[in-house]
Formats: C-alpha cells, structure tokens, sequence
C-alpha cells in the first residue's frame, strides 16, 4: 500500500481538516517553497506557430461537421 492510513489529511464530522502524517515528513523539507517562473517554460515561437497552423487547419480545411455540435 503507498497510501497508509492517516497519511492523508481527512475530515471530521464537522467539516474540520484533521492534518495527516504526511505533513510531519515534510515539515524540515523546503517543498512548499519551490516557486515557478512562467518565463522558464514559455513556448518556443516554432511551437507556436506550429499551433497556430493546426488551429487553422481544423477551424477551416481539416473541420469535421460534428465538431461544431459539441460546442453549441
């Protein structure tokens, strides 16, 4: 079992979070300071290009008639 029980945080009766084991274990650990930098995965312009066409492709050309159900 990877999940034993008490690991995860639960609820009580009344809607209150009883906090699990799992935060003792990372109590030490800087996990929940890691920080994203959206700028260090931003598309390249060849990705976006390539999105774009593919967009296009199935907007005109590449359409098939049931799409167009699936969003009205």
């Amino acid at each position: 079992a990877y999940i034993t029980p008490g690991l995860l945080d639960t609820e009580d009766s009344n809607g209150s979070v009883v906090p699990g084991a799992w935060r003792n274990l990372i109590e030490n650990q800087d996990v929940c300071t890691l920080t994203s930098n959206p700028s260090d995965r931003s598309s390249s312009l060849s990705a976006r290009d390539v999105s774009n066409s593919l967009k296009e492709f199935f907007y005109d050309e590449g359409a098939i008639d049931f799409q167009w159900q699936m969003i009205e």
